[in-house]
């Protein structure tokens, strides 16, 4: 069973396995710019740390 809108850049797919989720480029590019922020600034510390001692 799939679940789409015709905006949605997202296509939900749930099968007996589990959720699937489909991203489209544009999608998945936004997360992937998100998560290496995050990891940035997580790690951000340890490097003033390193740089201080």
């Amino acid at each position: 069973m799939k679940e789409t809108k015709p905006n949605e850049e997202t296509i939900i797919c749930r099968c007996d396995d589990g959720i699937y989720v489909a991203l489209s480029e544009e999608a998945a590019s936004r997360i992937a710019w998100v998560l290496t922020g995050a990891i940035g600034v997580l790690t951000l510390p340890f490097i003033i740390l390193a740089v201080m001692i």
